[in-house]
């Protein structure tokens, strides 16, 4: 089911470069199927092998939203990247990106706010994420965004990132999540349109 934004919120997202919806999409079977690694690189794109994940990344309700908040005809699935409890994050990840047409994330967790944790609230230089399992925070690629300072308490993400439909693939050494053995840098040259088999055009 498309999930109806209203018209203020889209102001907000595009004058503000961020904006959270509340419990838009189930995840439990994602967070029962989650497979925790040492290796946060071994977490990149994980709908190319998990069907549960799969669902989250091409989630039309999810790519209703993105696309809504784009203002683009179309939108496409770049990569998702589990971002798990058990696993080293890297402090940034949105700044060094190696798609070119790259629009915007969506944070999407997946597991429920542990009892006792305490609201905070909106920082006035950025967001802050949802606490809600099913909750997601969409946000521009150019807004400061630091998980460590946003984040009260330890949780499961699914960082989901949409792009255009003229994507190109460009060689960035900087990318943190290109040390990944499944990103798309392994099987694409610099300057290459992203592939519908592997970055599936949502809408």
């Amino acid at each position: 089911m498309r999930y109806l934004i209203r018209p203020s919120q889209i102001d907000f997202f595009r004058e503000n470069g961020y904006i959270a919806f509340e419990e838009i999409i189930a995840t439990e079977k994602a967070m029962r199927e989650k497979t925790p690694s040492t290796s946060f690189s071994l977490q990149h794109n994980l709908f190319q092998r998990r069907s549960c994940f799969k669902t989250l990344a091409t989630s039309r309700r999810l790519a209703h939203i993105a696309l809504s908040l784009s203002g683009k005809k179309h939108i496409r699935l770049l990569f998702d990247q589990g971002f798990f409890q058990e696993d080293i994050w890297p402090s940034t990840f949105q700044e060094n990106s190696s798609f070119q047409g790259l629009q915007l994330f969506a944070f999407l967790r997946l597991s429920p706010e542990k009892k006792g944790s305490t609201d905070r609230p909106e920082e006035a230089n950025g967001p802050i994420l949802p606490h809600g399992a099913g909750s997601a925070l969409f946000f521009k690629p150019n807004v400061p965004f630091s998980i460590e300072k946003t984040l009260d308490d330890p949780a499961d993400f699914l960082l989901i990132a949409y792009g255009d439909i003229n994507t190109l693939y460009v060689k960035n050494p900087l990318d943190p999540l290109a040390k990944s053995p499944h990103h798309i840098s392994h099987k694409l040259q610099p300057g290459d349109p992203v592939p519908q088999n592997l970055a599936p055009l949502l809408l």
